[in-house]
């Protein structure tokens, strides 16, 4: 593979990572708006998400292992890399997380609604900014913008 085609592997990499982490995090927001309104069209929409973000997850990774094992990449892109198979790992776990949300959802139709003292909202948002700041992310994000 020539230098050229590794950078576009990279650079596909990034970009399906970057699709991951949005169709996550629009996942965890919508099993949040599902709980918060007990609307079961919307824990639909998560589920179909899910799927989408295990099928993503096996792609990327399958790409990864592919790079490393062809390629042999030196520091810099080794160490991008093998955070890219972390990051996969974690957002797929989010996506497994509003998958969860939604199911629960699904077994409280029938259970009357309680009001409870929690900001739901704000919740979400405080976990949302939080989970970009901790992880590689927003990293990936300035290292595309930069090229």
């Amino acid at each position: 593979m020539t230098r050229i085609r590794f950078q576009q592997s990279l650079e596909d990499l990034k970009e399906n990572l970057l699709v991951m982490a949005g169709l996550a995090e629009q996942a965890i927001q919508r099993a949040i708006e599902a709980y918060r309104v007990r609307d079961l069209s919307i824990c639909d929409l998560v589920n179909r998400s899910e799927i989408a973000i295990n099928r993503l997850e096996r792609d990327i990774d399958q790409a990864a292992l592919d790079l490393l094992a062809m390629e042999q990449p030196m520091a810099i892109d080794l160490r991008f890399i093998l955070s890219v198979i972390k990051i996969n790992a974690d957002l797929e776990r989010v996506g497994d997380a509003a998958k969860s949300i939604s199911d629960r959802v699904r077994n409280m139709e029938q259970m009357a609604i309680a009001d409870l003292p929690v900001d739901i909202r704000r919740y979400r948002q405080l976990r949302v900014t939080r989970y970009h700041r901790r992880d590689g992310v927003r990293k990936i994000e300035r290292r595309r913008n930069r090229a």
